[in-house]
């Protein structure tokens, strides 16, 4: 059985280079001997480095298999089945005149017909490689005509054919050392007559069996394959494809369950097995074909003979128990994991090696430093760091995943792989060459985000980063964080053609817009621009006009307009395209948004033509969490900034109203905010800016500059809730519908006032101005402007606050008054409408209930309450 739990890899790369030395690598017990097991199993070109101590493997290698074919402008005909791909298998094969690494490569499958009608040849499979071993590919199947004389493809087994003669021929026996292996010759049929069958493709275990003739066109099965035990599995490799039958007739069977099974006209045909080498099944005169199986190369070698040094199980890796030979890795040595270590000290390594699904837990505070090449398919986690600090080149290979990273290599670090992180990454030095494979990770249900770090020194080529939206069915203020060179659409929906495609469960979003005019919007209508229809054909992007007009604009088009990182954008987040967009009343889902593109690195300098009092949005252009006080101090803005909190407004209740967010303003000085219960769209931050965020800022003087730092970034502040600590003499004031405050919900609105020595009660860019929302609001009137956020000088008696009310939605309300020390002046709230006044205690937090009626004026009167002294 496996030491090890096998984690299978989904890798979406073909015919490109991918992880050196496999994309599976695990320790197997087979009759009693451990062995380590390397599969390759993506096509195209790779390589293999053998450990020290290692001069012989044992090899499997299959090409790829053939495709089926088809006709269906014939009336009655099967389609013959592909042969399979060449199959070679090497025990105890010397391996010390390679050069190293050696080449791999892994055959695709052929690919059926583009065209199914009239006679020819299907695709043939590719051959598969390990240094001077090839496996060919599998001879694609033909499809004849009455008279016709076409010849199935030769291949490592021959496909199948539609005629006496004609199948191909299984050329693997004959070819030269060591590639010498097993091939079959593909089946015929009696004649191309009318209602005949078709044969099967040739395997590697046997030759493909002949079609029926008209009387009985059955197609024929598939050559079978062959069993081997390489990896544990003792799976089957290298059957044909079965050939189709003609209209209603018996199909015939891929081989030994790996190639694909033939049509007839109730019963599609089949693809050959990926990663087995089986041949594609044959259609027939109303189905298509199938595809061939893609290739396989699999290499193992006996644990014993390694001396690198090896981690062979769970725990310590200062125990040397857990190491083969009971013996410590020595400083810089190159290093196989195994196993799952539990680093607790420093440690240094040359190369390390992680094996499929195998963890390596890094405390806190501790840096696991690689001075050379990381060969990786498991997980780096833990709060410590993997650093990269080697004096030339390094590279990351495999499809692993890491925790916290970091650059600090003077020359370059390539990662050649698809790699995932779920920390922090910083380059400290040299060039990160991402060769587009990373990808900074978000995770549920605790909303996690991977993140930038500071970057010294330069990050080349494309990141694709991620932020969860939690279900919430509610605008957000939204900003990508890298400026793609494809548009929203690829990005943000998915690169989705309709509103009714979801081309990645649990990503992207709807975007609406489609221009209906007078009337809805229909059905038609959906892909226009790049949008999603919905039936009111209403927008769900807008930008705001950073300029004098201060307005919000639909975005036009996602299928041409780009992401640029730091443009901020108002986006309605339904969940994820799952979502019937269709009915207001759907239940929200979890999503990620991601975009694809290079990030800002360095400062982000931006100036804006607007004036004193006006306000600009702006986004966060890093993928990292950013210090607002940083950014805003010294800049043309007042020292605060206005966020929007979908968890505002009560519970989300589908189909209701309500619980679609409010507005929060945040001193960046010092934290303190509109709302105590957060202020982001994705995380309860308030001063600290969190990726993918964008804000409102108010200008302080005539066309103001805004500059983002490196050295802004806070990535190390918790993803939660944060605020300072309040000064003494305050009243921090939220209005709640009675339903959301009994069931412990958000508030729908709030403000904030502080009260201070030597502090103006002008207005001025101490204070804050409101932001309206779309339901309730509560705001302070001084001198005919509205505030959210106000600092005034200490209060002094019988002085009057006046407070602002309006856009009430349901008729029963409660405020919830928080009130500091005021040891020399009491407080008080006054209700014009009902000539109340109460007692609000002090250092308490107080309770008011109220309710308004809309057709008494009095009730809803936006100026019915006071704070008086």
């Amino acid at each position: 059985m496996k030491k090890l739990f096998t984690l299978i890899l989904l890798i979406f790369i073909s015919n490109l280079s991918f992880a050196q030395n496999g994309d599976e690598i695990f320790v197997q017990n087979i009759s009693g001997t451990d062995y380590v097991i390397h599969k390759f199993t993506t096509t195209g070109t790779s390589s293999f480095t053998p450990p020290s101590g290692i001069t012989e493997v044992d090899v499997l290698v299959v090409g790829g298999g053939g495709a089926g074919i088809e006709n269906l402008s014939f009336s009655g005909a099967g389609g013959s089945g592909g042969g399979a791909g060449g199959y070679v298998f090497k025990t105890n094969f010397n391996i010390t005149s390679f050069p190293s690494p050696i080449n791999v490569v892994v055959g695709a499958g052929g690919l059926k017909r583009a065209n199914p009608n009239g006679t020819g040849v299907s695709n043939s499979g590719e051959d598969s490689n390990f240094g001077t071993i090839t496996a060919l590919g599998g001879g694609g199947a033909s499809m004849n005509g009455q008279n016709g004389n076409i010849q199935a493809l030769d291949g490592g087994s021959g496909g199948g054919s539609r005629d006496v003669g004609n199948a191909g021929s299984g050329l693997q026996p004959s070819q030269p050392a060591p590639s010498d292996g097993l091939g079959n010759d593909g089946g015929n049929t009696p004649s191309a007559s009318l209602g005949t069958g078709a044969g099967g493709g040739g395997g590697a275990g046997s030759a493909g069996a002949d079609g029926g003739g008209p009387s009985n066109g059955f197609g024929g099965n598939g050559g079978a394959g062959v069993q081997n035990n390489i990896d544990g599995t003792n799976n089957f490799y290298a059957g044909g494809g079965g050939g189709g039958g003609s209209q209603s007739s018996a199909i015939g069977l891929g081989g030994s369950g790996v190639g694909g099974n033939g049509a007839n006209d109730s019963t599609p045909a089949t693809d050959g097995q990926p990663n087995t080498g089986g041949g594609g099944g044959g259609g027939n005169n109303s189905q298509v074909a199938g595809n061939g199986g893609s290739g396989v190369v699999i290499v193992r070698y006996r644990l014993s003979d390694v001396t690198d040094f090896v981690f062979t199980s769970d725990g310590d890796w200062n125990v040397n128990t857990n190491w083969a030979n009971n013996t410590l890795p020595t400083l810089g040595a190159d290093v196989i994991i195994a196993a799952n270590p539990q680093v607790t000290t420093d440690e240094t390594v040359g190369n390390i090696e992680v094996f499929t699904g195998v963890s390596v837990d890094i405390n806190n505070g501790v840096n696991l430093n690689v001075e050379g090449d990381i060969s990786h398919l498991g997980e780096f986690t833990g709060d410590g760091e993997v650093v990269i600090n080697g004096t030339s080149a390094q590279a990351i290979s495999g499809s692993g995943s890491f925790e916290n990273l970091r650059l600090d290599n003077p020359t370059a670090l390539d990662i050649n792989d698809q790699t995932d992180l779920f920390g922090i990454l910083y380059v400290d030095r040299g060039t990160l060459n991402t060769n587009n494979n990373l990808t900074l990770k978000c995770s549920f249900p605790v909303t996690q985000f991977a993140q930038f770090g500071t970057v010294s020194g330069m990050v080349s080529g494309n990141v694709t980063v991620e932020q969860c939206f939690p279900a919430r069915r509610a605008f957000r203020l939204v900003s990508s964080s890298v400026t793609t060179s494809t548009n929203i659409n690829a990005n943000w929906q998915e690169g989705a053609t309709g509103y009714l495609n979801n081309p990645n469960p649990g990503f992207g979003t709807h975007i609406t817009g489609v221009e209906p005019g007078s009337a809805n919007a229909t059905i038609a209508q959906d892909g226009n621009n790049g949008f999603d229809y919905s039936p009111s054909g209403n927008a769900s992007l807008f930008t705001f006009s950073n300029d004098n007009t201060q307005q919000w604009n639909a975005v036009s088009n996602t299928a041409t307009n780009t992401l640029t990182a730091g443009d901020a954008y108002r986006l309605m987040i339904r969940g994820d395209r799952s979502i019937d967009v269709t009915n207001n009343g759907t239940t929200p889902t979890n999503t990620i948004l991601r975009s694809t593109g290079s990030i800002e690195q360095g400062p982000v300098s931006l100036n804006f033509s607007i004036n004193a009092g006006q306000f600009a949005m702006v986004g966060n252009p890093y993928h990292s969490i950013v210090d607002m006080n940083a950014v805003l101090t010294g800049s043309g803005f007042t020292g605060f900034f206005t966020v929007w909190n979908p968890t505002l407004g009560g519970a989300p209740n589908v189909g209701q109203p309500g619980g679609r967010g409010a507005f929060v303003t945040v001193n960046a000085s010092n934290g303190n905010a509109t709302i105590q219960g957060g202020a982001s769209g994705t995380n309860e931050m308030v001063q600290f800016l969190q990726p993918y965020q964008a804000f409102f800022v108010e200008a302080a003087v005539n066309n103001p500059s805004l500059a983002f730092q490196e050295t802004d970034k806070d990535v190390l502040q918790n993803q939660v809730a944060v605020f300072s600590t309040t000064p003494s003499s305050y009243i921090s004031m939220s209005m709640f519908d009675q339903l959301s405050y009994n069931d412990n919900n958000t508030a729908d609105d709030g403000l904030v006032i502080y009260f201070s020595q030597n502090t103006s009660n002008a207005v001025d860019a101490n204070d804050a101005p409101k932001f309206f929302n779309i339901d309730e609001n509560l705001a302070r009137t001084e001198n005919n402007s509205l505030l959210s956020y106000e600092n005034r000088a200490l209060p002094q008696s019988d002085e009057v606050l006046g407070l602002y009310t309006s856009q009430y939605r349901t008729t029963d309300y409660v405020f919830q008054i928080e009130v500091g020390d005021f040891p020399n002046n009491p407080v008080y709230l006054f209700d014009h409408y009902t000539d109340t006044e109460v007692v609000l205690n002090e250092n308490a937090i107080n309770t008011y209930t109220f309710s308004v009626d809309q057709s008494i004026a009095e009730s809803v009167a936006t100026d019915r309450f006071d704070i008086r002294f």
